[in-house]
């Protein structure tokens, strides 16, 4: 069947059920994660938890910072900010590969960096091309971005390319998937970015500039497509002017710009057939938050929630892991647990 078969009917989002937080993603838990002074963590870009430990993978300081779970009290860093081997400058994705072994993806270096979990290097893997994420899969990893094998297999930043990417356990690249056309429009172009999880077999993918969310069965290749939404989704306001964005005076616009708009930034799998769309909402106040829509891999939007500061990025089954950030800038990891019951099974 073709995309356009597969994809469910149109939905009116205005009538997605919107669900307080905590009543839909009650806590369990939460661990304030702690150091001897200051503010420890910088900016929380992925993390991974483990029976014995926390791993943040903090992008403004470079490095992976692991801590006690039952505690919360910091162990030990992973690696230095730096361009040399096992060094960082943004790591952003963060997978176990088994044999006591951690993935990181810098992408700032373009490198996936292997390494024990006590933080010994095992080897890295450079990247050509563009990488955006990262994620687990069924006996290896799942890569996200614009990646060529090659110099020799290199083309054009504009062209129509495959943007999943299966990797193995030693580094070796796999199969590719999801053809995709690149934005001609410099707006758009700028967070066109692409991120992803696993679910079973497939895969969820998605773009900042998007509500519309991509699906691969990893085992067949069938493709398929849905947008997803909720009440308070507003599909972004991109201005009319197409001239090229760069420079100081460019990037404070978007910043601007960024502070009003409702953008989706992750996907997270969960249990039976679903998973969570996060997106970052603007406000009044200019501050911002979190909403999050639940949906399932047959594209239908189920259940919405109301704002929240807890930023949720990994899950297994339906319990979920986040964090939140005080005021002040400490950290605290949040454990909490889907409330399968005010999710309709007939949404």
């Amino acid at each position: 069947k073709s995309d356009r078969e597969n994809r469910p009917p149109p939905q009116d989002f205005s009538r997605i059920p919107v669900i307080d937080f905590e009543a839909l993603l009650p806590q369990i838990s939460r661990q304030r994660l702690t150091g001897d002074s200051g503010r420890l963590i910088g900016t929380v870009r992925s993390i991974l938890v483990a029976p014995r430990a926390i791993f943040v993978a903090d992008g403004s300081q470079g490095d992976v910072k692991v801590f006690d779970r039952a505690t919360g009290r910091f162990l030990r860093a992973i690696g230095r900010v730096g361009d040399g081997p096992g060094e960082f400058r943004l790591p952003a994705g963060l997978e176990f590969v088994g044999g006591g072994r951690l993935a990181v993806l810098d992408l700032q270096r373009k490198v996936l960096s292997f390494r024990d979990v006590d933080g010994g290097r095992v080897r890295e893997m450079p990247l050509l091309g563009l990488a955006n994420a990262l994620t687990s899969l069924r006996g290896g990893l799942l890569l996200v971005g614009r990646i060529h094998a090659s110099v020799a297999d290199s083309v054009p930043y504009d062209a129509s390319v495959p943007i999943l990417h299966e990797i193995d356990t030693s580094g070796v690249l796999g199969r590719s998937f999801l053809t995709v056309d690149w934005p001609k429009h410099p707006w758009t172009a700028t967070f066109a970015n692409h991120f992803a999880t696993t679910v079973g077999d497939v895969a969820v993918v998605g773009s900042y500039h998007l509500s519309t969310v991509s699906f691969v069965d990893l085992a067949s290749g069938r493709t398929w497509s849905a947008a997803i939404g909720a009440p308070w989704y507003h599909a972004p306001d991109w201005p009319q002017d197409s001239r090229a964005l760069s420079g100081s005076s460019s990037s404070q616009e978007i910043m601007t710009w960024l502070d009003h708009q409702t953008l989706i930034h992750r996907v997270v799998g969960l249990a039976d057939s679903t998973f969570l769309a996060m997106a970052r909402l603007p406000s009044d106040s200019g501050g911002s938050g979190f909403g999050y829509v639940v949906a399932g891999i047959d594209g239908v939007t189920k259940a919405s929630t109301t704002r929240t500061n807890v930023e949720l990025m990994r899950a297994i089954g339906d319990t979920v892991w986040g964090v939140s950030v005080s005021d002040s800038g400490e950290v605290t990891l949040e454990t909490r647990l889907l409330n399968r019951t005010l999710v309709r099974s007939d949404q």
